[in-house]
């Protein structure tokens, strides 16, 4: 078996060489060791005389793809290499994730799902924001990946927002084999049981936002309030004209605030307390997700997340 040595990764003072598929690593053991306490563990184990040697160094073969051993170890060795990859390479994220949740690096693993966590937050408010984080190209149209990224990485923290973002594709696209990386049968299933859920959800939005079911508006800027009961009528048009010209029909929270359009014959009072309703009942959706999606409650997710 032709053995190749991995330049970038090779010190010459490196006391322990790592074998992945035919790839070697020689790398500083204590280093690893400080960084993963599953390594840790390992290299404390004693060694028998006729334990393999490479270089004059011990020899341990890891049951790991060469490509996301070389991601881990650059991302431990290399200072920096962590944050210039972050925003670049889909494959490294889930390469570095995958093996640093295996192997317990917590700094790696916690970096990548906090960065992870800017686009598919616990909050609306958070999800609002989701398109100033450069990390966010990588998956648009590709959130699939990021329910990958969930399961390697342990953080089902994650899984409410990837599976509302899977939830816009058509359902076509949903059922459809994405390859080695994508959602497993039971995520599609909660996809489209969920995408149904909220539909619902959103619909009874609407019927709260119908002049006749508002409460009246006291500090009403019109004589009597009777102009703007009238022209509130037309915001639930609105709202469902966005929703059938939305992609696929099912996007009511990826907009901020512009779902509701003031117009003549509105005042402002009325128009803010239409909002402060609007705003108050997608969160109330947004806090209801995981069990929409069929998944144990925010808290449970975090706790299971182990952040």
């Amino acid at each position: 078996m032709d053995l190749t040595r991995c330049d970038d990764l090779w010190f010459e003072d490196g006391n322990v060489v790592l074998q992945a598929e035919q790839k070697l690593f020689r790398v500083y053991r204590g280093l690893l060791a400080d960084s993963s306490s599953t390594f840790s563990e390992m290299f404390k184990l004693p060694q028998p005389d006729s334990a393999e040697q490479y270089d004059d160094c011990p020899l341990i073969t890891m049951p790991d793809s060469a490509e996301e051993l070389e991601y881990l170890l650059n991302a431990v060795f290399k200072p920096g290499y962590l944050e210039s990859m972050l925003c670049k390479n889909t494959a490294f994220l889930i390469g570095a994730l995958r093996l640093s949740t295996k192997y317990n690096i917590q700094s790696i693993r916690r970096r990548i799902v906090d960065e992870l966590a800017l686009i598919y937050p616990r909050t609306l408010q958070g999800f609002y924001h989701r398109v100033r984080h450069p990390v966010h190209e990588q998956f648009i149209g590709k959130a699939y990946i990021a329910a990958e990224l969930a399961r390697v990485g342990e953080a089902p923290i994650l899984l409410p927002a990837i599976l509302y973002c899977c939830a816009t594709y058509t359902t076509e696209t949903i059922l459809d084999d994405n390859g080695p990386v994508g959602l497993n049968w039971s995520e599609k299933r909660a996809c489209i049981m969920g995408r149904e859920r909220i539909m619902v959800a959103y619909r009874k939005l609407e019927k709260q936002l119908k002049p006749q079911a508002l409460p009246p508006t006291v500090n009403c800027e019109l004589p009597g309030g009777q102009r703007c009961e009238i022209q509130q009528g037309v915001w639930v048009p609105l709202l469902q004209k966005r929703r059938k010209l939305t992609a696929h029909w099912f996007m009511p929270m990826l907009s901020h605030g512009n779902d509701l359009s003031w117009g003549p014959g509105v005042c402002f009072s009325c128009f803010d307390a239409m909002k402060t309703l609007y705003h108050n009942e997608l969160n109330a959706i947004w806090e209801k997700l995981p069990e929409y999606f069929g998944l144990p409650s925010w808290e449970d997710l975090r706790a299971a997340s182990d952040l």
